[in-house]
């Protein structure tokens, strides 16, 4: 969505091959195992986040998904800055769902743990963005 703006063919190339290479990895375990794990978060969130929350969070992330495309631009700072948001709002709504499931105990909280492929993400997000700060004309040697 967010490399539609750069390039409608390069955007549906990568959804294409990440489809391919998603279903390649995924479709032999699903296979093989039953339940297949990565589905257990579907019961944990009905659980511990409940249908309201859920809602919620479905609601904020296509919002944040459109606010997302519809501020793009074709440059590398909108591209970052975009899939930082898309990555964050669904996860802040699981890590949250989480923290409500275990009653607010943070030492049983295992949701913390959505939070930092985010963080990973938003780092370096900055690192390309970061600009030294001129303090006045460079000093010659």
């Amino acid at each position: 969505m967010l490399l539609w703006k750069w390039s409608p063919r390069l955007a549906s190339i990568f959804v294409l091959v990440s489809l391919a290479v998603t279903a390649f990895w995924h479709l032999p375990f699903f296979l093989t195992n039953q339940p297949y794990d990565p589905f257990h978060l579907w019961d944990r969130a009905r659980g511990g986040m409940g249908a309201p929350l859920m809602l919620a969070g479905a609601v904020a992330t296509a919002v944040a998904g459109a606010f997302a495309f519809l501020r793009s631009a074709p440059t590398r700072s909108s591209l970052h800055g975009g899939f930082v948001l898309c990555f964050l709002v669904p996860l802040v709504f699981l890590s949250g769902g989480e923290l409500i499931a275990v009653g607010g105990d943070l030492a049983r909280w295992e949701g913390a743990n959505y939070l930092l492929p985010v963080l990973g993400a938003a780092l370096a997000w900055l690192c390309t963005e970061w600009q030294p700060i001129s303090l006045g004309p460079p000093v010659r040697a």
